[in-house]
């Protein structure tokens, strides 16, 4: 029995430090945010701008898509907060949050364009309804 725990004693501690160092670099390091920007029917949208705005230093990085509609941000920190939304022609994607607390260093995410808003329709003044 002694010697069964005298070879698991190294397997454990190579085990340990693996698993801090690899807490270590999750904590400090960083992240890839990458996915695909859609239209209301689910068609990839290229040339749509992305935009990824820190939420503490209001840092914001925006790239364009390519012709499958696909982004990709690299060395995203780890150690912040994000929101990331994407536009073109005036159509926006909803406002999505990405924390720090989320510890994933890949992360998928596609943004969905809104369909463009119906203009308000204009209602009558006073004037116009008592000639």
């Amino acid at each position: 029995m002694t010697q069964r725990r005298q070879l698991l004693q190294p397997a454990v501690l190579v085990l340990a430090l693996a698993l801090c160092g690899a807490s270590a670099a999750a904590q400090g390091g960083t992240r890839v945010i990458k996915g695909q920007v859609l239209d209301e029917n689910g068609k990839p949208v290229a040339g749509a701008v992305v935009r990824l705005k820190d939420k503490t230093t209001k840092k914001e990085v925006s790239m364009t898509t390519n012709q499958n509609g696909r982004y990709q941000f690299n060395n995203v920190k780890l150690r912040s907060d994000y929101r990331i939304q994407a536009e073109k022609a005036g159509r926006r994607s909803r406002s999505r949050g990405i924390s720090q607390m989320d510890t994933r260093t890949e992360i998928f995410m596609h943004l969905r364009l809104q369909p463009p808003k119906e203009p308000a329709e204009k209602k009558p003044s006073k004037e116009e309804k008592n000639n």
